[in-house]
């Protein structure tokens, strides 16, 4: 059941691309039968504070506020993060984790090689869009951001695999990983890059502790080299230049329509006074977005109306939706999740936090299905590993 679970958990990362039923259909299976194969004893503290989290906010938006559409909907995307107990249960299957991200590695490849063919085919276009801010094309349904940190999850784990008896899937998988590397970089969302290195330093940390001091420094050569190799990609070098002119429109501190850090940045400045007026109570699950809008306008922000975003910050988005206290519950996790795999040196959990951490910073993952079964189902393929410490200690 525990090996099906794992399959149904890939499946269900699969399909989210192509149809939300069929991915809830599979999620729920998997659910299912990680229930029914988890013992009690095995659940782990960190899972428990996501429990607690949606418990947090069904309560505060009973007393509190009303309930409508959109707060419900808003709930129903979060309640997977209900089963995190049984998502952050440390029962080792590696065998059928590797398999299950090389299913998904394989369709993840799939669907972002067209992408990537298709940049090439139209570059002068495609290079217009990024310098406004705007994503290239993908194959899926779901939101290029989310997109973006599915991909970079993936890629991340190819390169964190165990070793097996017989290695040829790992090699497979470590192949598959750097093909998503290079789809990646092509692609160029920003969310996705950094939430990609935030994940291998883990990896790079547990390495270099070992090497040799000139191995180190022929590792500084190759790291120095290989950054300044992807500048080198048409894609990267329009989206450092869009970003250096959307910092410096930041900076001098002019209008920010149309500039994608620009706007986030307005946001996360008017969050702040909002959630500093409502520190506790928060604004409601349904009203973030009239609240944030009211703010902006009425304190003379350098943006119009029209061009005004939600926070697109999971820990800003809780606290205005539910006051501090759900930021702390969701902080509490990422930290006590990332205690445990330092703790129990499994660097892949440790990168998945950080990756997660990094991205919640620059999305609200918890507020999309693609977002949150990013989140549970890579916490859930990262805590059924033991580490090599582990194995070999």
């Amino acid at each position: 059941m525990q090996s099906a679970a794992i399959y149904m958990a890939a499946f269900s990362l699969i399909s989210i691309h192509i149809s939300n039923a069929l991915s809830s259909i599979s999620l729920a299976l998997c659910i299912l039968l990680l229930v029914a194969s988890t013992p009690i004893k095995a659940l782990q503290n960190g899972g428990i504070v996501l429990t607690v989290l949606i418990l947090f906010q069904i309560i505060w938006q009973t007393v509190f506020y009303t309930w409508d559409a959109e707060s419900w909907k808003s709930i129903q995307v979060k309640s997977i993060l209900f089963f995190g107990p049984w998502f952050v249960a440390s029962l080792d299957n590696s065998k059928s984790r590797n398999g299950a991200l090389f299913i998904l590695a394989l369709f993840m490849a799939w669907i972002s090689i067209p992408a990537v063919l298709n940049y090439f085919a139209d570059l002068h276009f495609w290079n217009e869009m990024i310098s406004q801010s705007k994503p290239l094309a993908i194959y899926s349904q779901i939101y290029h951001i989310e997109y973006s940190f599915i991909l970079s999850l993936v890629a991340i784990s190819c390169f964190y695999i165990d070793k097996l008896p017989k290695p040829v899937l790992p090699i497979y998988l470590r192949i598959l990983g750097l093909v998503l590397v290079i789809c990646l970089h092509v692609l160029s969302t920003r969310t996705g890059l950094v939430a990609f290195y935030a994940g291998l330093l883990p990896l790079a940390f547990s390495k270099w502790k070992n090497l040799q001091f000139k191995h180190r420094i022929l590792g500084i050569v190759f790291i120095i080299s290989m950054l300044c190799a992807l500048y080198l990609i048409p894609s990267i070098q329009h989206r450092v230049n869009n970003s250096l002119q959307d910092l410096g429109t930041v900076v001098n501190a002019e209008k920010v329509n149309n500039q994608s850090f620009g706007q986030r940045f307005i946001s996360w400045k008017a969050s702040a006074n909002l959630i500093e007026s409502q520190t506790l109570q928060g604004c409601g699950i349904s009203n973030v977005n009239e609240s944030l809008k009211t703010t902006i306008v009425n304190g003379n922000y350098a943006i119009d109306s029209y061009f005004i975003v939600a926070p697109h910050n999971v820990f800003l988005e809780l606290a205005i939706q539910s006051g501090i206290l759900a930021m702390l519950l969701f902080l509490a996790f990422l930290v006590l999740i990332a205690i445990k795999a330092y703790l129990i040196k499994n660097w892949y959990l440790l990168g998945v936090v950080l990756s997660i951490t990094v991205a919640s910073n620059f999305e609200t993952l918890i507020e999309r299905q693609s977002g949150v079964l990013a989140l549970a189902l890579f916490i859930l393929f990262a805590t059924r590993v033991k580490s090599v410490e582990q194995k070999t200690g």
